[in-house]
């Protein structure tokens, strides 16, 4: 019978039985992190499901776009489609356009004067040295218009203005009209108005025509450049007008003149003298349609 060798059991050393603890305890740490960590992430789904869905990200807010109305489309396709006027056709811009003339430069003929020796000036009122015929008073010297006033100072200047015509009758309406002593007209004032304002102590009234004298100063026959208290202005300065009444120039009673200064001077005013050289007129007539007009 054969015989059986047993071997020998090996039993492990000590060292390898403290290195199979040590890897046993680790071995046990890991599992029991990796249970936390499961138990964490289970909590915190159960958290994430029941706060609700997370919010979307804010969207970004588009300013809204402004769509023309079908009207203005259609006005600017029209607009786009018509072609431009012509130069020549076009007006010009408003700071090319000539503004409107003062009222002291307004044409003889607006003043009904249209006699080009009269030089007739709206809101103008000339005092010269004298005062022939006074306009003031009744009868008075009234008349229908300053074109008639006027005349009546031509009428003056061609009697009374000639040597030994004192006697002499120089309006015809008004033959009781005497020259006296009294030079020939050569300045004419007319009220146009219902009341024309003066300093003074008089009312004066519609249609009053006043003819005046003064000497040119050179001697010659033709007056130039008659005295104009105003000059040369057509409105009252506005401080005077806003002043109390007490400060006017002169005195003018209420009963007068019942309200304040008027804006304008409210006077017809010319002196007689050749007419102006109307050189521009007769060019503007002759060559100005050619170029374009005067204007």
């Amino acid at each position: 019978m054969p015989t059986t060798v047993v071997a020998p059991v090996l039993q492990p050393s000590l060292l390898e039985r403290d290195r199979a603890a040590a890897a046993q305890s680790a071995c046990t740490v890991q599992r029991a992190l990796g249970t936390l960590f499961g138990v964490a992430a289970g909590l915190l789904f159960i958290v994430s499901m029941s706060s609700g869905p997370a919010p979307a990200p804010a969207q970004i807010r588009r300013a809204p776009v402004l769509r023309k109305p079908r009207s203005a489309i259609a006005a600017t396709t029209t607009a786009a489609a018509s072609p431009p006027p012509p130069p020549s056709l076009r007006p010009p811009p408003p700071s090319l356009r000539p503004p409107p003339p003062p009222p002291s430069l307004q044409p003889a003929a607006a003043a009904g004067v249209a006699d080009p020796t009269c030089h007739a000036r709206l809101h103008t009122d000339y005092m010269g040295e004298r005062a022939p015929v006074w306009g003031l008073g009744n009868p008075g010297f009234h008349l229908k218009d300053a074109g008639e006033c006027c005349k009546a100072c031509q009428a003056h200047a061609a009697v009374c203005g000639q040597p030994g015509a004192q006697a002499k009758s120089w309006w015809p309406a008004r033959p009781e009209l005497k020259c006296g002593g009294n030079p020939g007209c050569n300045i004419w004032v007319y009220c146009p108005e219902e009341q024309c304002f003066a300093f003074d102590i008089h009312v004066h009234t519609k249609g009053e025509c006043w003819l005046k004298q003064q000497r040119s100063p050179d001697g010659a026959t033709n007056l130039t450049r008659p005295k104009d208290p105003h000059e040369g202005h057509t409105t009252f300065p506005a401080a005077m007008r806003k002043s109390p009444r007490k400060l006017w120039p002169w005195a003018v009673d209420a009963k007068i003149w019942a309200g304040d200064i008027p804006e304008h001077v409210p006077w017809i005013s010319g002196v007689l003298a050749p007419a102006d050289d109307q050189w521009r007129k007769r060019w503007c007539d002759k060559h100005g349609p050619t170029y374009g007009g005067c204007g």
